[in-house]
């Protein structure tokens, strides 16, 4: 699940299969730019070897004319 945060920050859990679980954070710059990061870490003998996995993300919503509206999306 996620929550959000001043409408600017977002702080996730996750898990996946019930073998690995994981952190996420996302930021909001100006409602156009999108700068997030995750980590996930494996449970039992899957995690052997295996250190976790992390993610960097970038977006950027682009407002193609002045007319052009980007509706909030909460994801």
């Amino acid at each position: 699940g996620q929550i959000l945060v001043n409408e600017k920050i977002w702080l996730g859990v996750l898990s996946r299969n019930f073998s690995s679980g994981g952190v996420s954070f996302v930021y909001r710059h100006l409602y156009i730019y999108n700068f997030g990061y995750s980590f996930e870490f494996p449970f039992g003998d899957i995690g052997r070897g295996n250190y976790g996995i992390h993610e960097l993300s970038f977006s950027v919503d682009l407002r193609l004319s002045k007319d052009h509206e980007i509706p909030d999306r909460f994801f």
